[in-house]
């Protein structure tokens, strides 16, 4: 009996298969904190909804009250009428004048402003004195230095003193001749009437008083007139 000769098998073709896709570490990366982000926010906005009230808008009216309370009202200027100054005190020493201009310029009481001033009255006397004061002790001060010095003090100083006064009254005599001979050329009056002029115009009372004016020694006019 013949054997029967079996077909040979061909083989299955193997089907291929897909690698998988990786997907890259940083794109996971950033999808996960973008992720944990997202649910921060929101979980955020859940608890601010809870524990947080709406705040409502405020009002125009409400925001023109609490602006008007910040503004401090201005003071009205007062004018002082007959304001009383303590005996002593020159009303119009500047330093006076000045505390009035400000007192009334922000509105403080006329009476405020007197029982001011009654207070501050005896520093305000020292200060307008002040300046005269330091005067006087500068005037002690020379005449010391010059009695204390060696040619014009001491022995010498009431001759010193005399040319002084001579040389003085030189200038003061040349200065009165110079203006009574311009004043007699030309307007061509004599000299009675060129003093006459001078005394008009110095508006001294008496030829005496013109002499004291001029720095002239007494009876200069009356001897050579």
């Amino acid at each position: 009996m013949t054997e029967a000769t079996a077909a040979p098998v061909e083989p299955v073709a193997e089907t291929p298969q897909t690698a998988p896709v990786e997907t890259p570490k940083a794109e996971l990366a950033t999808e996960t904190v973008g992720n944990l982000m997202a649910d921060a926010k929101a979980q955020n906005t859940e608890n601010k909804g809870e524990t947080e009230p709406a705040k409502e808008p405020e009002k125009p009216e409400e925001k023109k009250e609490e602006s008007a309370e910040k503004e401090v009202a201005k003071p009205e200027p007062i004018e002082y009428k007959d304001l009383k100054i303590p005996e002593g005190i020159d009303s119009d020493a500047l330093v006076l004048s000045k505390f009035v201009d400000i007192a009334s310029k922000n509105g403080i009481p006329q009476e405020t402003a007197e029982t001011i001033i009654a207070e501050l009255a005896p520093q305000i006397a020292d200060a307008l004195k002040a300046p005269y004061t330091e005067w006087n002790k500068l005037q002690t001060q020379w005449q010391s230095q010059v009695k204390d010095d060696p040619e014009i003090g001491g022995a010498n100083h009431e001759a010193t003193m005399n040319n002084i006064a001579k040389l003085r009254d030189a200038r003061a005599i040349v200065r009165f001749e110079e203006t009574i001979f311009d004043l007699m050329l030309a307007h061509r009056i004599p000299r009675s009437r060129a003093i006459d002029r001078i005394m008009k115009n110095e508006d001294a009372q008496d030829v005496e008083h013109l002499e004291y004016l001029l720095g002239l020694p007494f009876n200069y006019i009356k001897t050579l007139r």
